[in-house]
């Protein structure tokens, strides 16, 4: 998010850029939709649908891998990929 924010920064240096961080999906979806966001940069976990979809037009601008960090002497350190348990 960092350097989108300075891209953004960059190319619109006039322009305020504020942030603003929740551990939950459907509240800042809820900002969005009630107009105390311009917009919002979230993320979905597999094919699950974002929040509130019928209130809010959803478009992928990009796909980051997910990583998990392990002590070098844990069992599964050495795999180059892991399965997700429930």
């Amino acid at each position: 998010l960092g350097g989108l924010v300075d891209r953004i920064a960059t190319a619109h240096p006039a322009a305020p850029v504020s942030t603003y961080t929740s551990w939950s999906v459907d509240e800042i979806a809820a900002l969005t939709i009630d107009g105390r966001l311009d917009f919002a940069l979230i993320g979905t976990c597999g094919e699950s649908p974002p929040p509130l979809a019928e209130r809010l037009v959803w478009e992928v601008v990009g796909v980051d891998p997910v990583f998990v960090m392990l002590p070098e002497d844990h069992p599964l350190a050495g795999e180059e990929e892991l399965e997700l348990a429930a």
